[in-house]
């Protein structure tokens, strides 16, 4: 499998993985709209958010340690409030806007590289077993499930009803299973798709199913 795609480079090795032989690129929104003008998206996601809707949030969860701890907010010095509502502003930056700059999908030639969120992975395909879209359900939504396949003419279907579709799960041959969920949203669906093909390929990507 040689195909490279222009934005990765051939000469970065990660050990044991081999040469980078496709790399995702992170979805981001651009500041020009297809039209030309500025993307209204652009304007909601890096303007309006956070000065708007985030100091909001932030406010609203500095509430939170002040009741755990019985203290009413008239008892509570404004510096101290003030501070808490500024440390979890910069918080919910950190979270939103620049810790996503660290997500990565490498495919290599003898393994494959993906830090999604608090989620890293880095495996060899012989210590992989498969992958597949979706995630495993709860113990709870196994339980409904039982229950629903009772009423349901086709119980057969019903457990794709507990995946959702935008987590890429990893299952290795020791029988532990890592998955990251909202891929979709971290990465270019163009790439995904491709990296899909290259899974596809290589005989490793299964259909979303359901994991007993």
């Amino acid at each position: 499998m040689s195909q490279t795609q222009s934005n990765s480079t051939n000469t970065h090795h990660v050990p044991d993985l081999g040469p980078v032989v496709f790399r995702c690129r992170r979805n981001i929104i651009s500041f020009k709209g297809r039209a030309g003008g500025i993307n209204i998206r652009w304007l909601a996601y890096y303007v309006f958010f956070p000065l708007v809707p985030l100091p909001y949030l932030a406010l609203m969860v500095s509430f939170v340690p002040f009741h755990i701890f019985g203290y009413h907010m008239k008892d509570v010095p404004n510096p101290t409030f003030a501070t808490f509502v500024t440390l979890f502003y910069f918080l919910f930056i950190w979270l939103i806007y620049i810790r996503p700059r660290s997500h990565y999908l490498v495919l290599h030639e003898n393994g494959i590289h993906i830090h999604v969120a608090f989620n890293r992975l880095h495996a060899c395909f012989d210590d992989i077993g498969h992958f597949f879209l979706g995630r495993s359900p709860s113990h709870f939504a196994k339980r409904f499930h039982k229950i629903f396949c009772i009423f349901d003419p086709h119980p057969q279907r019903a457990p794709k009803r507990f995946i959702t579709g935008n987590a890429l799960s990893v299952v290795m041959k020791d029988g532990t299973t890592h998955t990251f969920p909202g891929l979709f949203a971290c990465f270019d669906i163009a790439d995904l798709n491709q990296l899909l093909r290259q899974l596809t390929a290589r005989n490793l990507l299964l259909e979303s199913q359901y994991q007993h």
